[in-house]
């Protein structure tokens, strides 16, 4: 989740929780920080997922989460791109969505076919940007 979606749930100013959501990460060990600038994220760290018993997640949601996992990376490469920043490289991505470098690759091939990422660069340099224009919503 991003620090505003956080601050209006937890309806505080946008400092206080980026504050709450750092000690979270450093003194408690809670959550994972992800991305830089407008782009930060916060999500729960991968101990905490094992401690309450969702690492043997069934096939219906795993193929939940990849779907929940595209919808992410697109809305952080829209960010992105509306700020004039550069992408993400298969790296940034396996650590947004803890998939593997394969999963990766396959479901970012999905929004490349349907028309919402192209790369840039080649090999370990490779960024995906979204490319799609805002059209009626899409």
């Amino acid at each position: 989740m991003t620090t505003t979606i956080a601050a209006r749930i937890c309806q505080r100013r946008k400092t206080e929780i980026r504050e709450i959501l750092s000690r979270m990460e450093s003194n408690f060990g809670y959550l994972e920080r992800g991305g830089t600038g407008r782009g930060t994220y916060w999500m729960l760290h991968q101990e905490i997922y094992r401690e309450i018993g969702t690492a043997h997640i069934s096939v219906w949601n795993r193929r939940i989460e990849r779907e929940t996992a595209k919808t992410r990376i697109l809305s952080i490469l829209k960010q992105k791109a509306k700020h004039g920043e550069s992408g993400l490289s298969n790296a940034e991505i396996r650590k947004i969505t803890r998939a593997s470098r394969d999963q990766v690759k396959r479901f970012m091939a999905e929004l490349r076919d349907e028309g919402s990422v192209n790369t840039s660069g080649k090999g370990a340099g490779t960024v995906w940007e979204y490319t799609r224009k805002e059209n009626g919503g899409k």
